[in-house]
């Protein structure tokens, strides 16, 4: 048995979204205030049978206009549900498919009350008495208390639609016109569900929430280790604990004959019969009384680490060693059962386990919770791309912010297993970010990433990273693969793909150019109706682009750089015959390297500001990054950029205002 859907409605920023899992291991990814922390905790309120887990207003989403009457519904979708699942309570379809829903709603008093005086109001004829029971129903409202007037229901068969909006108001109300349904609808089996009769005493959760200081968690009084040691001691035989005790007690008495101790109680009594006489002394004994009972002994037992022959106190341990101690501890109390009560289903839910965990241990981490998970579902969530990255992207999920709402992506979504195995392949040995982002730019190589954003900051003062697009360079034929994850169906972000059209300045034709074509061809024709991937291509490469059009600049840079002792060989870069011009750049880029020679370029722009009022950024990449811009920017945000962009093309008289025209449109 395993949880395949999770349905939120009304559930702090989870408005009404379904989020679907996988059966063993699910990784949660997404930027700060996404949702990642609120789907573990509805599935605690779901799940757990925790008296201090309840609802208050703060628990309702911001997106009501109204709150106080609104419910709260969690709801969980089980599939391959057996017998024994039955038994305790779940009740399944033909499908093997069982529903756990959680409803926190107000008690049947008020909503009684809710649906009379709606009646009374919508069926008074006069004007104003009509209004004044409307203002009756408002005040009502406003006076509902969530904490004596509210109710938590759980139910284990199926419930009505709760995120669809014309359900939820037939069921739970219509609060813009004010009118709620009798209780009779709403407390209908066939709506609501039928009542949990212990089911969720059958489930065990395992909840590990983000530690920042796991050695605290560790050896705090009432730390989670000593209870998982008073249920061993628990176990252990009476038979056994009593030999324990027998032998606690002889020590006891033992070192309360030691003569040292035996001679500073008789001074004590000495002492007070002196002071105070015979007639008002009192009598004392030192007794020596560890403690042998077994609710109190296993308050003594510490962890302590070991490093060679040393043993050492948590306290002088690193963090991160802590932390996979403290992961440890958590797997093996998830499953050890205490008690009488039988669990059927264990779920585990891991907050950021990469806190103070070196990069290569934090997949090593991973993997080997991966692996070994058989007895319980794991759901985790990372900012880690090492994390993340080592994940099957079927069993990821990804989260963003659309509009102040929080919608959720599986990127597996609709691909062949084929396409999937390539992409987990290509996305764990390259642990690249594309996940992460908001909008992407991929690139081919290091030169556009040392160049790109260098030459947007300075000529246009527009720092990429800071408008929320992440530069990423990945190999040409990836291109086609990367670009599937994004798509109505998958990742709903927007990627755009700058890459060479190759084309060959001295042969027709070559092979390396029809390649180039094929490749364009083959990702255009792939994405042709999809709204998510935009290409630009260069004519020639990135460099003949980009140093043809600062063609002047560049010959500076190279004579500054002392490239080459023959000033004959620089004269060609300004040949009329593109042949040599463009041979001259390429034979330069493969003297210094492209990636070298790009990071000395952009350095020696920072050193030579004059060079700004003519530098010129090739119009195929201005494409990309407009098309990213347009889309990703709100219209708000996009004017405001495009007045930012047009403030600092006024700086200096050049060619810039070709971006702010591009960005117009005109």
């Amino acid at each position: 048995m395993f949880i395949s859907q999770l349905r939120v409605r009304n559930f702090k920023n989870l408005y009404k979204n379904e989020f679907f899992f996988d059966r063993n291991i699910n990784t949660i990814i997404g930027e700060n205030g996404t949702g990642k922390t609120n789907i573990f905790y509805a599935l605690r309120f779901i799940l757990e049978n925790n008296p201090r887990l309840f609802f208050t207003e703060e628990h309702f989403t911001n997106r009501l206009p109204v709150i106080k009457g609104q419910w709260i519904i969690l709801s969980v979708k089980f599939e391959d549900v057996g017998e024994s699942v039955e038994e305790v309570g779940l009740q399944a379809n033909e499908k093997k498919e069982g529903f756990f829903t959680l409803i926190f709603r107000p008690k049947m008093i008020i909503r009684t009350n809710l649906h009379k005086l709606s009646l009374d109001a919508h069926s008074e004829t006069d004007k104003d008495a009509k209004k004044q029971k409307f203002e009756q129903l408002v005040y009502y409202i406003n006076k509902i208390d969530f904490r004596n007037d509210y109710e938590t229901i759980k139910r284990v068969s199926n419930v009505f639609d709760f995120l669809n909006d014309d359900e939820y108001k037939k069921i739970v109300g219509d609060f813009d016109s004010l009118i709620f349904p009798e209780t009779e609808i709403q407390d209908n089996k066939k709506l609501i569900g039928n009542q949990d009769s212990g089911f969720s005493s059958s489930i065990n959760v395992t909840f590990i929430p983000a530690i920042r200081d796991v050695t605290n968690e560790l050896t705090n009084e009432n730390n989670f280790l000593a209870r998982i040691l008073k249920n061993i001691s628990d176990e252990v035989a009476d038979e056994e604990w009593n030999k324990f005790e027998e032998g606690i007690s002889n020590v006891n008495n033992e070192l309360s004959k030691i003569n040292a101790f035996v001679d500073f109680v008789s001074n004590v009594s000495e002492v007070t019969k002196k002071t105070v006489g015979d007639v008002y002394s009192t009598n004392i004994e030192l007794k020596m009384e560890m403690p042998n009972k077994r609710t109190n002994i296993v308050k003594y037992f510490t962890l302590k680490g070991k490093e060679d022959d040393a043993v050492l106190g948590l306290y002088n341990r690193s963090l991160g060693d802590n932390n996979i101690i403290y992961f440890a501890l958590k797997l093996v109390e998830s499953r050890l059962s205490f008690g009488h009560s039988k669990k059927i289903f264990n779920l585990m839910l891991i907050e950021e386990p990469e806190a103070h965990i070196h990069k290569f241990l934090q997949e090593s981490l991973f993997s080997g919770i991966r692996d070994n998970n058989s007895d319980y579902q794991l759901m985790l969530s990372t900012h880690s791309v090492h994390i993340s990255e080592s994940s099957k992207i079927s069993s990821l999920i990804v989260l963003d912010k659309t509009d102040n709402l929080i919608v959720s992506y599986n990127p597996s979504n609709g691909l062949e297993e084929s396409t999937i195995d390539y992409l987990e392949r290509y996305l764990n040995v390259t642990k690249t970010p594309i996940l992460f982002s908001k909008c992407t730019l991929i690139v081919e190589g290091t030169a556009e990433l040392l160049l790109i954003p260098k030459l947007y900051l300075l000529l246009h003062n527009f720092d990429i990273s800071k408008f929320g697009i992440s530069l990423i360079s990945i190999d040409g034929c990836y291109f086609e693969e990367i670009s599937r994850l994004f798509h109505h169906d998958r990742i709903r972000k927007y990627s755009a793909i700058l890459t060479d059209g190759d084309k060959d300045f001295e042969t027709v034709e070559s092979r390396k150019e029809k390649l180039a074509q094929r490749r364009i061809k083959n990702i255009l024709d792939l994405n042709k109706e999809n709204q998510y991937v935009f290409l630009s291509h260069s004519e020639y490469t990135f460099e003949i682009d980009l140093y043809r059009e600062n063609i002047g600049l560049f010959k500076m840079f190279l004579e500054e750089l002392e490239v080459y002792k023959d000033i004959s060989l620089l004269d060609e870069l300004e040949s009329d015959d593109s042949k040599i011009s463009y041979a001259r750049i390429t034979k330069a880029c493969e003297l210094l390297g492209k990636g070298n020679i790009a990071f000395k370029f952009g350095k020696w722009l920072d050193d030579n500001q004059e060079a700004l009022s003519v530098l010129k950024i090739p119009d195929y990449i201005h494409h990309a990054i407009i098309y990213l811009i347009s889309n990703f920017l709100t219209d708000e945000q996009y004017h405001s950029f495009v007045d930012f962009i047009a403030k600092n093309s006024d700086k200096y008289d050049n060619s810039r205002d070709e971006f702010l025209v591009l960005l117009l449109g005109i």
